[in-house]
């Protein structure tokens, strides 16, 4: 048995249903909370906001009473919107807190509010070369995959690896915990062309 909902002839989300309300399937939007045997389970078709709703009225009628279906994850923490004076900034949204010849990176608030919701850090690896306005790892969100450009040059001697585990601290934290790689800059010069906070905010204008 299956419970689908579909929007304008789109389908918007399908779970397989089993011989107990246990064996229903993470749709990939919610997950069922439930401890009820039930033999059958009719086709459940309904003209819901969300699947969730469309789950629980179908159990509701299988079971004669309502079950739990919480959402899979709650919204992210966002942080709030701002560019800290003591960092220096690429066009591509990336910043750069570069002390000698160490740097680190991560993105900006633009960019992490742009992606929304942060699911997975692609990173590099410890040791690989990167270089100034070139991709070097990675990044997808609920809306899209993107790529993270270099704002300087140099050797990955670090990664945040807490980011494979907790991707939504980009989102959270993203000048503090939610940095992304640390770097030895072959050359440190390169800091010069970078943006100061005023003029990556006057940039986004």
């Amino acid at each position: 048995k299956s419970i689908h909902e579909t929007r304008n002839g789109e389908l918007l989300g399908l779970v397989m249903v089993g011989p107990h309300v246990t064996d229903l399937v993470e749709a990939g939007v919610i997950a069922i909370d439930a401890n009820a045997n039930v033999e059958t389970v009719a086709d459940g078709v309904a003209a819901h906001p969300t699947l969730a709703e469309a789950i629980k009225e179908a159990c509701l009628l299988a079971l004669g009473r309502p079950i739990h279906v919480p959402n899979r994850k709650p919204e992210p923490d966002m942080a709030d919107a701002r560019y800290p004076n003591d960092l220096r900034y690429h066009q591509e949204h990336a910043w750069v807190r570069a002390q000698g010849d160490e740097a680190t990176f991560g993105i900006t608030w633009f960019a992490e509010d742009a992606l929304q919701e942060v699911v997975f850090f692609d990173s590099p690896k410890v040791g690989d070369e990167v270089t100034k306005d070139r991709a070097y790892a990675q990044i997808e969100s609920a809306k899209a995959v993107s790529d993270l450009i270099a704002p300087m040059s140099g050797k990955i001697v670090a990664v945040n690896d807490a980011l494979d585990s907790a991707p939504e601290t980009i989102n959270r934290d993203p000048y503090g915990q939610g940095w992304m790689v640390k770097v030895t800059l072959s050359d440190p010069s390169e800091a010069s062309s970078l943006m100061s906070a005023t003029e990556y905010a006057a940039m986004l204008e």
